[in-house]
């Protein structure tokens, strides 16, 4: 037993020490045995009751060389309505969106040869770029993904397309796949 651990427990045999400036929570099994607590599975009601990130899939993005064409593709073969190309310079895009049932896709065409969608279309070409999930809080889901110690692209927020903040994760914290994460405007 860890000397003093017991002056701290609680009724649930959950124990709190503190280390180095933080705390740890130790629990303790039938055996009087401590450990630490494993995290919540995904999909567990414990997992749910805690919380998670991610609000939903808000869209795919898709690297395009052309997004007056690819626009008029999806228009014409699947009815979809896209909206009108907005420029985002500071990302060096052209972009634009069409709903597909509670989510989107977006279109990006890069607007100079050195900006990342540009890069990227020259060593990949055009097709699937990067997901992009909705969250609640920007400024704290990327506090709990450093603190967890996920690398990420922007630590801070940066202006996306229509007004949203948004934020990459480094594709490979999410194997392989870039990953953003967008607060919609006014919340």
């Amino acid at each position: 037993m860890i000397p003093g651990l017991g002056v701290m427990r609680s009724l649930a045999g959950e124990y709190l020490l503190p280390l180095l400036g933080k705390f740890l929570y130790f629990r303790q099994n039938t055996l009087g045995h401590f450990r630490l607590p494993s995290p919540p599975i995904p999909g567990s009601a414990e997992f749910y009751r805690k919380g998670t990130m991610l609000k939903k899939i808000y869209h795919l993005g898709y690297a395009v060389e052309d997004i007056e064409k690819a626009a008029e593709f999806y228009r014409v073969h699947f009815g979809a309505e896209p909206g009108e190309p907005e420029e985002v310079a500071e990302q060096g895009i052209k972009a634009t969106m069409f709903e597909v049932g509670e989510s989107m896709v977006e279109l990006v065409e890069p607007t100079r040869p050195d900006s990342p969608v540009g890069k990227f279309l020259a060593k990949r070409g055009e097709g699937f770029h990067h997901v992009a999930f909705e969250v609640e809080d920007i400024e704290k889901s990327l506090a709990e993904l450093k603190e967890s110690g996920v690398e990420l692209i922007d630590e801070e927020p940066r202006t996306g397309a229509d007004g949203t903040r948004m934020a990459f994760v480094h594709p490979k914290e999410a194997f392989g796949v870039l990953t953003e994460l967008v607060e919609l405007k006014g919340k």
